[in-house]
């Protein structure tokens, strides 16, 4: 399961957090822009599985799920331009779907494969579910949640443009962050590491 939550994490930062408007407007012109996407999914990838890169299936595992990503995005971008002129918001959640399902498929096999040795202090931090599960919800609740809040929005008002509300995201970020610690210290956890 860690190894599924890192590349849900991989995706989410590629996708929510690293995309910017001016990648998403080169994405649209230009396949270098997907390129460029699908690099900076492939770079947070292999940060965050940095423990299983000893092993091959790793680095071809990346590889697909890289690629993968590139050619799905170029495919929802060139379906948007050609038959998604009202800007519906099912082809998003849909590429999100596909992209989740590829994700528990090979997360699911990347978890079978031993790691690198790790220092213990390392091991332990990397291998918490608490904090593996914890920076997952915040990513979900700060920056995804604003993208998908903007897709509801968008089903009204067709032309409306996206724009990060930082305010927002840092108001959800901070309460979800003191929630989740409270909770974490009710179920009397402590200590994280």
């Amino acid at each position: 399961m860690i190894a599924t939550l890192y590349l849900l994490i991989a995706h989410l930062l590629a996708d929510f957090v690293l995309q910017s408007n001016k990648l998403l407007k080169e994405k649209e012109k230009s396949v270098q822009g997907h390129m460029k996407h699908g690099l900076i999914l492939a770079i947070c990838t292999l940060i965050l599985l940095f423990p299983y890169l000893s092993n091959p299936f790793t680095w071809a595992m990346i590889a697909t799920l890289s690629l993968t990503h590139i050619l799905q995005d170029y495919a929802k971008v060139q379906f948007e331009k050609k038959h998604n002129k009202r800007n519906k918001t099912w082809p998003f959640f849909l590429d999100q779907t596909l992209h989740l399902v590829l994700i528990l498929i090979l997360g699911s096999q990347l978890g079978n494969f031993e790691t690198m040795q790790l220092s213990p202090n390392i091991e332990s931090l990397y291998f918490n579910n608490n904090v593996v599960l914890g920076i997952t919800l915040l990513i979900l609740v700060s920056f995804t949640f604003d993208i998908v809040i903007f897709q509801y929005r968008k089903r009204k008002h067709h032309h409306l443009k996206y724009h990060r509300h930082y305010k927002d995201i840092s108001e959800r970020f901070l309460t979800f962050l003191i929630f989740y610690l409270i909770f974490l210290g009710f179920l009397g956890v402590g200590n994280i590491m």
